[in-house]
């Protein structure tokens, strides 16, 4: 839709690091909160892919199994500081933030209010029922981002767990 759109992908389980590398964009590795240089953990899962990871433990199955789940020790960066690495380079950023992070949006953007600042939209996939363990719900989200002068324009794509 954008041929001439500059992309940076943030993602914080290494796992992913080649298929991202394909993807032919910039990206970083990188456990996003709201202060860098924190040891928080990183819950994961080695038994389903497309489960979700996030600093909150998925209240799943795959998350139940001692053998699936598989916690691990990371050091935080803030969106802002590789926002700020990446603008350096003489690219522009952010007209569209788009977070898919299994709850953490919160954490995630209080560590980008400087990026938030200059977004145009920011598209949040977020959870409406809990779905992780500690996560705030969906009303601190909505709360959150009116606060920072967003308002909820679409709800789409809907999916409901067993």
């Amino acid at each position: 839709v954008f041929p001439d759109a500059d992309f940076l992908l943030i993602e914080a389980d290494p796992a992913h690091t080649e298929d991202l590398r394909r993807t032919g964009e910039r990206f970083e590795i990188a456990l996003l909160a709201a202060q860098r240089d924190q040891n928080m953990v990183f819950h994961s899962t080695r038994c389903n892919i497309k489960s979700g990871a996030s600093i909150f433990r998925e209240q799943t199955p795959w998350y139940e199994n001692p053998f699936c789940h598989e916690p691990k020790m990371l050091r935080s960066r803030t969106l802002d500081q590789i926002v700020q690495n990446f603008s350096s380079a003489g690219t522009s950023c952010c007209d569209l933030v788009k977070a898919d992070v299994q709850g953490a949006e919160i954490e995630v953007l209080r560590g980008g209010l400087r990026t938030l600042r200059n977004a145009k939209l920011v598209l949040l996939e977020a959870p409406v029922l809990p779905y992780n363990e500690g996560a705030p719900r969906f009303s601190d989200l909505i709360r959150f981002m009116a606060e920072k002068g967003f308002e909820l324009v679409d709800l789409a794509d809907a999916a409901y767990s067993e």
